[in-house]
């Protein structure tokens, strides 16, 4: 699905355009589709991270991991990893990383964290 997108600039309204890829924001079928674009990509790197927590929503996604700082660390940075390798190899798509957050149980796992990922969202 995707709808004809109009530029416009100094009041001067383009042809309509269409768009090669991507969904409308705001449209009511984006979060479904995108949904169905993702879930079996989403589902495989999920299978290979067995101890990570994933929460998947829409275009947010986080992961989690419990236990001592260094393996959490590691398996959080290992699904990170995987999951940029699928969104941006399987799935040709781009990952905002400037918008990424770091949350963390301590202070000292948060550095090690940002440090461990950073291209990755640190």
């Amino acid at each position: 699905y995707q709808q004809e997108r109009y530029l416009t600039m100094d009041g001067v309204l383009a042809e309509p355009c269409l768009p090669r890829r991507g969904v409308v924001a705001g449209c009511i079928h984006a979060i479904l589709m995108t949904k169905v674009y993702s879930v079996e990509a989403f589902a495989e790197v999920v299978a290979r991270n067995k101890l990570v927590s994933f929460g998947f929503y829409v275009d947010d996604l986080q992961g989690t991991s419990q236990g001592d700082e260094q393996a959490a660390a590691t398996r959080l940075y290992t699904a990170a990893e995987d999951l940029r390798d699928t969104i941006e190899g399987r799935m040709k798509a781009h990952i905002s990383t400037s918008k990424a957050v770091v949350v963390a149980s301590s202070d000292r796992l948060a550095i090690k964290l940002r440090s461990l990922l950073d291209d990755l969202g640190g």
